[in-house]
């Protein structure tokens, strides 16, 4: 739970008080006169829990009374609230609630509906080629390796965050991502990655230093909060929320038998295991870990017991944080997703999820089914194969100069073909395309696994194959017909020439004059201050010349009249 002032104390525990909300974008101020709604969604990690090495984005769902035009994209925006006496005289410091950063926007009428994500998202890029001084030997310890990716990202460490510097388990894996990296490390620790309000990177422990401790009474805030700390003086995650009648919906579940042990599935599908299977074993994917990793993670989490629950509606206090722990019935309880809903009315749908039958198990899957898992990612490769291929064939319909119903249709040829070779590749894999489980906690054989990589590595071979038989018609077409323009049209040094390639006579346009050409001498040419033909004018003795409905007459006197002498 998050430090606040004394006057946010009184003002929490005052009747009437109640939460003042603002959003906050690039130095406009957005109050509760234009927000309509807002609400901000947590979690430790996904799905039912225990787990670690959970790496989940706080999701931020924002309406307020805005037009599009005047949200850049992918802006930032930071959330604040405060604490305002009933006649308005005192008012408390800004609470953060996190800094987002905008995703989608959608308008409806006079309302702005943005959804956006914290930090987290910042942590997906590769780390180590951005290390000034590499470390001279690979693994290294965890606190080696944060110092690192501090470096690389430029996210700090939550000060409460300490990492251990005996154990050397982080490797050099050049296509790893920050948030990987951190991710592994979490796990070790025995707990999960937040961002937290103030933007830095803290890892939560599964078994948090707050589970325990004791509770006071809970105090009433006026229908707006019923918050309680805990009786130590230890301050941060020493600190409790009691829960009673400030929750809607409460339910709990069967607690789970204490921590004995703990596995971390390695990306080669090897497994790192420490500890005993004679209470409950954690399980868990840890990418390029080892035994020295499960061992340090089992430090942290051996003996914890893991308590479900849900409770809806809670007035939480917003200084509450996910591994905070509150009191129910005399039971601690971690709290590992929250649901905040944001208004002067502050409510929050708080959990520490698990599945509705407890079989104090956490299934793994077989090394073939995570094999399977690893080589399905090609599926989003050859999307991304796809969507680059259409792009170049865009440019190359524009670079190429065919119309707008040849590229059309070119581009329409390929969508069909790539849809109908899609729908093959997920007709192949069938049944196969998931890990089946049963009642039984089954999955693949190794031979089915195998069967459907085979049939995956033939359609995408196939699909790489039409797409390149279908450049190369198109990259044929665009030349011919960009052959058969340059013939009459070309652009050479700044002039533009019109005419055969083959013959003498042309006509060039160019910033200073038009003019006409044979074999590439000006016959005649035009500009701002004249109009000229150079070739001297031949008139017979004694005669005229005459060009269509006009006649040249020399006279006597030495002039030359011009006489029309049309119809």
């Amino acid at each position: 739970m998050r430090q606040t002032s004394e006057l946010y104390k009184t003002l929490r525990a005052e009747a009437g008080s109640v939460y003042e909300v603002q959003v906050e974008r690039g130095g406009t101020v957005y109050g509760m006169d234009r927000l309509v709604s807002l609400s901000i969604d947590q979690a430790l990690f996904e799905g039912d829990g225990p787990q670690i090495g959970g790496n989940q984005a706080a999701r931020c769902s924002l309406v307020l009374r805005e037009q599009t035009a005047n949200w850049p994209r992918m802006a930032d925006f930071n959330v604040r609230v405060r604490l305002c006496s009933e006649d308005g005289e005192r008012r408390s410091e800004w609470l953060s609630m996190g800094r987002y950063y905008t995703d989608e926007r959608s308008a409806a009428g006079d309302d702005l509906t943005v959804t956006a994500f914290d930090g987290m998202l910042l942590l997906e890029q590769p780390w180590t080629d951005k290390i000034k001084e590499p470390p001279a030997a690979w693994p290294i310890t965890a606190k080696a390796a944060g110092a690192l990716l501090q470096e690389a990202t430029g996210i700090d460490l939550d000060p409460r965050t300490e990492l251990d510097d005996t154990v050397a388990f982080v490797g050099l894996n050049t296509l790893s991502t920050a948030r990987q990296a951190w991710s592994m490390i979490a796990a070790a620790h025995g707990g999960s990655l937040q961002m937290t309000p103030e933007g830095l990177l803290r890892i939560v422990p599964l078994a948090s230093a707050s589970t325990g401790s004791a509770a006071i009474a809970g105090i009433a805030v006026a229908g707006v909060s019923v918050v309680g700390v805990s009786a130590g003086t230890g301050g941060g995650d020493s600190q409790a929320v009691q829960l009673g009648r400030a929750v809607s919906k409460l339910d709990t579940g069967e607690s789970l038998p204490g921590i004995t042990g703990v596995e971390l599935q390695t990306e080669a599908g090897s497994t790192a295991a420490a500890g005993t299977d004679d209470g409950y074993v954690l399980r868990g994917i840890c990418d390029f870990s080892d035994d020295r990793a499960a061992l340090l993670s089992l430090r942290s989490v051996r003996g914890y017991v893991y308590r479900p629950f849900t409770a809806a509606g809670a007035r939480l206090d917003p200084a509450t944080e996910l591994g905070d722990t509150v009191i129910i019935d005399g039971t601690a309880r971690q709290i590992v997703t929250a649901e905040w809903s944001i208004s002067p009315h502050i409510t929050a749908d708080i959990a520490a999820p698990y599945e509705a039958e407890v079989d104090h198990e956490y299934t793994v899957p077989s090394e073939a089914a995570n094999a399977l898992r690893k080589a399905l990612q090609a599926d989003t490769q050859l999307r991304s194969y796809i969507e680059q291929t259409a792009e170049a064939i865009r440019l190359g319909v524009q670079e190429g100069y065919l119309s707008k119903e040849e590229g059309a249709a070119q581009y329409d040829r390929l969508t069909e073909l790539v849809n109908g070779s899609l729908q093959s590749l997920r007709e192949d894999l069938g049944d196969n395309y998931y890990t089946r489980e049963d009642t039984d906690s089954t999955f693949s054989t190794k031979e089915e696994s195998q069967d459907a990589l085979a049939a995956l590595s033939s359609s995408v071979e196939l699909t790489k194959e039409e797409l390149t038989v279908a450049m190369s018609q198109v990259t044929k077409d665009a030349n011919e017909r960009y052959n058969t323009i340059t013939y009459f049209i070309r652009y050479i040094n700044g002039v533009v020439v019109v005419g055969a390639t083959d013959s003498p006579m042309d006509f060039r346009i160019s910033p200073q004059e038009i003019a006409a050409c044979f074999n590439g001498e000006a016959t005649s040419y035009w500009n701002q201050d004249k109009q000229r033909t150079p070739k001297q004018l031949e008139i017979p003795v004694g005669g005229s010349l005459r060009e269509g409905d006009f006649i040249w007459q020399p006279r006597s006197s030495g002039n030359l009249s011009l006489m029309w002498v049309g119809e």
